[in-house]
Parts: structure tokens; sequence; C-alpha cells
């Protein structure tokens, strides 16, 4: 029991109601979100388990709840990444991406990597070194935030590679 429903030093009846009420919201929330994983992935009903145990661990060091890990898992399985292993690290590195952005959500950060992995066929074993890390560095240099610049790319992506431009050079 978490002490912004102590009152006083004294649990009351509405602050168990309340906490009912929340543990249902969280449990329906996360149902969902596997659920919506499920749908999306080639994960088997173990997997599927053993992920969620794996998003809970990820999202304590992310500071992010586990059903945002488990919907930016859902997110990247749509777009293909949809085994356990990649699914579970581009979720991790789509939210370590927007903790170290300021004002970047998580669904701004998914779409701007999963575009520029898909415009220069980076593999996700690459991303961190190839993506985050280049784009972090850029955005101290230039003083430019990681958002602007992942929206730019974001939007230059597909037509800066379809000419023969290489990640580098954009």
């Amino acid at each position: 029991i978490t002490a912004d429903f102590l009152n006083d030093g004294k649990l009351e009846i509405n602050d168990i109601v309340e906490l009912g009420q929340r543990i249902v919201s969280t449990i329906v929330e996360l149902d969902t979100a596997l659920v919506n994983l499920k749908k999306t992935t080639a994960m088997s009903s173990t997997q599927l388990e053993d992920f969620y145990f794996d998003a809970n661990s990820i999202a304590k060091q992310m500071g992010v709840t586990t059903a945002e890990i488990i919907d930016q898992a859902s997110a990247w399985s749509r777009l293909g990444y949809n085994s356990k292993e990649a699914s579970t690290k581009m979720a991790q590195l789509s939210s370590q991406f927007a903790s170290i952005s300021p004002e970047m959500d998580v669904n701004t950060a998914q779409e701007g990597l999963a575009s520029i992995m898909k415009a220069w066929d980076i593999d996700v074993s690459d991303v961190k070194s190839e993506i985050m890390d280049n784009i972090n560095a850029l955005g101290n240099n230039m003083a430019e935030s990681n958002q602007d610049i992942i929206e730019g790319m974001e939007r230059s992506a597909a037509a800066l590679a379809s000419v023969g431009t290489s990640y580098e050079d954009a």
C-alpha cells in the first residue's frame, strides 16, 4: 500500500476501493496489450508469458509501464519484427531512445527508428550504434533536439535512400 492511500496513517474504505479499481484497471490494460501482441507476433503462449516477465524488467529499467513496453513490441511486430528477440529488443531501444530524448514520446521514437531502419536496411543489432548513438551525438554537437533530427530523417529517409544517399551522409 503506497503512501498516497494513507490518510493520517489510517487506511479508509474509500482507499481500499480505489486501490482495487487501480489493480483491476492495470490488469485489464496488461491483458489488452498482451492480446494485441499475440495478434501480431509469431510467439507461442510460453514465449508470450516469458515476454511479459522480460517486459516488466525492461519497463523498470526504462522507467515506463509494462503495458508501454508490450505496446511497443506490438508496434514493432506489426512492422515485421515479430520474433520474441526482435520485438523485445526494439521495444527496449525505442523506449530508451525516447527516455534520453527530451520531449520525444515512445511512439515518435518507434516511428522514426522504423523509418530509418527500413530505408537503409539497418539490422536490429545495429540500431543503437548506427542510429541512436549517431543521432544523439549529432543533437549534442549541433544543438538540435533528437526529436527534430528523427522527424527530419523520418520524412526524408526513403527519398534519400532511394537516390543512393548513404545513412552516414544523410
